[in-house]
């Protein structure tokens, strides 16, 4: 190795110079010819702030202290989504189904997100070697019969072919990024066409604030359902507990007797303790109706998607670059391999080279 001085490096490149640049020019139009014949994509953004009322902030908070009120700590011990799974939510495949059936605003006409990815797929390279090697037998095996419908039925998501290489289509242009310092949500949506880029995005951050809204309220909601139902048998007792008094005061207005004063006192008690319980239930369901309201997600929306949306692919810049960068190292690798080679491999017993440099 002590042999090997950088003076040979550089003399040695310096003979294969012509070599170098006209290998570094191939990989350069190689590189151009990728940005003329690549499709141009965009990619629109919007950016959110969620916020929540968890804490001690807001109406109910604000209610805690009137008289009668137990509220108590209905605020703590609220399970809310993390916003790490926010990505997860959606990547899932009801938002993929959801999505595939939206419909969209194109510059001829409104058609269906399924439609329009079925006129921009295209698969990749190796998946079409694929297809047409190891995937030939069931190729010709392929049923011509119908094709069912994507559908969601018993918990269970049925994604036909078609579908199912549509979502993987998408997932790969639809993102969502939290920055845990500042809490902002980044929702992206990738197209070649710049409108459908920035609906899908807005349809995202749509359906994300949904699913938060249903997530953290679906147990007040059927509390308060429950709760309703309570208060609907309650106020029917007391109505009917207060039309018997009433009809026994009228037919009883001027008889005196005792069984008329106890029977009297019995309905008394009875209507008291109906208009207790529909009085307890009914400041219930107020309460778990604010509570209900209170928890839902509130998304502000700092930076609405722009238009017209940047250009994400290909990037012209990085491509040239890399395509300099890399025909000179591939270049420069084979102009010196014969000195490292002779260095390490091909020394005779005198040290010297047995290949020709």
């Amino acid at each position: 190795m002590e042999d090997i001085k950088l003076k040979e490096f550089v003399d040695r490149i310096w003979l294969k110079r012509k070599l170098i640049l006209l290998t570094t020019a191939g990989f350069l139009l190689i590189g151009v010819l990728y940005i003329n014949f690549s499709e141009e994509e965009y990619t629109a953004t919007l950016k959110v702030l969620p916020e929540n009322q968890q804490g001690s902030t807001g109406l109910l908070s604000q209610l805690g202290n009137i008289p009668g009120l137990n509220i108590g700590n209905q605020l703590a011990n609220d399970n809310f989504l993390p916003p790490s799974l926010y990505p997860a939510i959606i990547q899932s495949n009801d938002f993929f189904l959801l999505l595939l059936d939206f419909q969209i605003k194109t510059k001829e006409d409104t058609i269906t997100v399924r439609d329009f990815v079925a006129s921009e797929y295209s698969p990749s390279l190796l998946g079409t070697i694929k297809r047409y090697t190891v995937g030939l037998p069931r190729l010709f095996s392929t049923s011509t019969g119908p094709v069912e419908d994507s559908r969601l039925e018993n918990g269970i998501t049925y994604l036909n072919g078609e579908d199912a290489k549509f979502k993987s289509w998408l997932s790969q242009r639809i993102t969502a990024v939290t920055d845990n310092s500042t809490k902002i949500l980044t929702i992206s949506a990738e197209s070649p066409d710049q409108l459908v880029a920035a609906q899908m995005a807005n349809f995202t951050a749509d359906y994300l604030k949904q699913y938060l809204d249903d997530y953290q309220t679906q147990k007040d909601v059927l509390h308060l359902a429950f709760i309703k139902e309570r208060r609907d048998e309650a106020q029917e007792a007391y109505l009917k507990a207060q039309h018997e008094l009433a009809i026994f005061r009228d037919r009883n207005r001027n008889v005196l007797s005792e069984v008329s004063r106890i029977k009297e006192e019995v309905l008394t008690q009875d209507f008291n303790l109906t208009n207790r319980i529909y009085s307890s239930l009914s400041e219930q369901y107020e309460q778990a109706s604010i509570k209900s309201k209170e928890k839902r997600v509130l998304f502000k929306v700092l930076e609405g998607a722009q238009l017209p949306a940047p250009k994400s692919k290909p990037q012209t810049t990085l491509v040239i670059i890399l395509s300099i960068f890399t025909g000179l190292i591939v270049s420069v690798i084979y102009v010196l391999f014969p000195i490292i080679f002779k260095e390490f491999y091909e020394q005779d017993s005198n040290g010297g080279s047995k290949v020709p440099v």
